[in-house]
């Protein structure tokens, strides 16, 4: 997942990439791999990425938590980076700074200038939303979400868009995961 989306923001024909995977597809882990490169690319210039999901006590125990164990993983977390006073929090990486929020805090996300924003399980979030939040960023747009709803905003608005991306994937594209994880997820298929 994460070599599809690199390649795909590299081809500078996008600003909207939608991820939609199944549990344990690897597409948060992937998004934030794609993070710390966008970061590291941007080392000596001031960025503010916006991680948003629908509800601001959400924040801290999914994305944010992901978010940091996957900085741990790779060795970069750095407690100083971390300001958990401001809102869910605020992640300095390299020159980057990354904004976690709920979209409920209208104000903030009303108001606040970007330079790319990802709405973490999109399909919770309305179009409103995301409109605020694009109109107001330089950048680009990452979108991903559960597949969980047949008719929504993201297929009809965005997907449909000649500079949106759209990436499905699947716990087989997941070289990584846990045999037990694998096993369980494939019993839920029908069997006839």
């Amino acid at each position: 997942v994460f070599d599809k989306l690199r390649d795909a923001y590299r081809t500078k024909k996008y600003n909207v990439f939608v991820l939609e995977g199944g549990s344990r597809s690897s597409k948060t882990h992937s998004i934030i791999q794609f993070w710390i490169l966008w970061a590291w690319s941007n080392k000596g210039k001031d960025k503010r990425v916006i991680v948003a999901r629908s509800k601001a006590t959400w924040v801290k125990a999914t994305v944010l938590k992901d978010f940091i164990d996957v900085l741990k993983f790779y060795k970069l977390y750095d407690r100083k980076s971390h300001n958990k006073s401001e809102g869910a929090g605020i992640y300095k990486l390299f020159d980057t700074e990354f904004w976690f929020m709920g979209l409920d805090d209208e104000q903030r996300i009303h108001g606040m200038r970007s330079d790319a924003f990802w709405i973490n399980e999109a399909i919770e979030a309305s179009f409103e939303d995301y409109a605020q939040l694009m109109q107001r960023c330089e950048g680009f747009a990452i979108l991903d979400y559960n597949p969980s709803e047949e008719e929504h905003w993201i297929y009809d608005k965005i997907c449909k868009r000649p500079k949106s991306w759209y990436n499905h994937s699947t716990m087989l594209d997941n070289r990584l995961i846990p045999k037990n994880a694998k096993e369980q997820i494939l019993s839920y298929e029908p069997t006839e």
